[in-house]
């Protein structure tokens, strides 16, 4: 009897096993799979805002000193195979549309939970930027100008700013390092649940007020003529004037820790270099989303020759107040901005020299 029980036991062990073995058959079949593309466009803002709103996806953009954006958007889809996931991936668009105050670009998705879109790239240094997510963090490196950011879920890091700042969202943290502040320019960082930190320059005038619900606050290094930190239930508010207080400073989570540093931020470590994503799959060839750029309506060839950047940029009046939040009237459907000027010499290939490659 007990070795007839022996085997009985063994047997229904590898019963068991083997069930075990095809239920980690069948959760295999619902792996996905990711496709990715990549559309590449320029733009020459010139004075106007460069703005982008996104449903979902990260956003890099780093400085540059000449007068066109260089922009790499890259699609991403999710799916049970390749061939569904290149069908979402169909449905990502890129529309870009302008007006002689803001040329904005919107990324739309029929399919937004299982889609989404990164951008990276180089934006002219003392750029407007209106920057609106939903889904994704932001890193924004060495950009000068005004910038207005507003995000549902993920974190915010600026570097360099050196003009007003506006930045704010619901769940994540806000990172700002400031080149320098101006009289007047004013800074604004907000977040429901995360941690702010800003760090300032020593010779900065401003009129500082912080304030959270839940969490602490760290005056740092910083010389304050005048200064008042006090607790609040679980959270803390504090007061100081840098200076003159010529600038005003507001800073407010609901859930999270702010810290004040000293020093001068050019630009976010480990952020530098190439940003552009490879392509994974193959260049997006949609009549829809193929390369463009910014020229006015006039598409023509290239100049001939040995191509160059111009050595000086275009900037924009110098103004602290924060970028006009104005939204770009709907154009024709290729997209382009019937305002701007001539754009530069493009570093990228043209439109007309990626096709004659896919061609090939």
């Amino acid at each position: 009897m007990p070795t007839r029980l022996c085997f009985a036991l063994l047997a229904a062990a590898a019963v068991i096993g083997g069930a075990g073995c095809n239920l980690d058959s069948g959760s295999g079949s619902d792996a996905q799979v990711e496709v990715t593309r990549q559309v590449q466009r320029g733009v020459t803002p010139g004075e106007r805002t460069l703005a982008f709103d996104s449903y979902s996806g990260g956003v890099t953009l780093q400085d540059t000193t000449a007068s066109q954006a260089e922009l790499t958007f890259v699609k991403r889809a999710r799916a049970g195979s390749k061939k569904e996931a290149r069908r979402l991936l169909s449905r990502i668009r890129i529309e870009g549309r302008g007006d002689d105050q803001e040329f904005a670009y919107e990324l739309t998705s029929g399919a937004p939970g299982r889609t989404s879109v990164d951008v990276r790239g180089h934006a002219p240094q003392n750029v407007r930027l209106r920057l609106h997510m939903q889904n994704g963090d932001a890193l924004l490196s060495g950009l000068r100008g005004p910038l207005d950011v507003k995000n549902e879920n993920g974190d915010l890091r600026i570097g360099g700013a050196a003009r007003a700042v506006r930045a704010e969202t619901r769940n994540g943290s806000i990172e700002g390092g400031l080149r320098r502040l101006p009289s007047g320019a004013e800074v604004r960082l907000r977040t429901a649940n995360g941690d702010l930190q800003l760090t300032l320059p020593a010779s900065a005038s401003a009129d500082i007020e912080a304030r959270t619900e839940a969490g602490d606050i760290d005056p740092g290094a910083l010389t304050f003529s005048d200064r008042d930190l006090e607790s609040s239930g679980a959270g803390a508010r504090f007061e100081g004037t840098l200076g003159e207080g010529a600038a005003p400073v507001r800073l407010r989570t609901e859930n999270g820790d702010i810290t004040l540093r000293r020093g001068t931020v050019r630009r976010l470590p480990g952020v530098e270099g190439d940003t552009t994503a490879r392509d994974t799959t193959r260049r997006d060839t949609l009549s829809s989303d193929t390369t463009r750029r910014d020229t006015a309506g006039l598409p023509g060839p290239p100049p001939a020759g040995p191509q160059q950047r111009p050595q000086q940029q275009q900037t924009a009046p110098y103004t602290d107040q924060p970028p006009r939040l104005l939204r770009a009237p709907d154009q024709n459907r290729s997209g382009r901005d019937t305002n701007a000027g001539p754009s530069p010499v493009p570093s990228l290939p043209s439109p007309r020299a990626d096709t004659a490659r896919r061609q090939q």
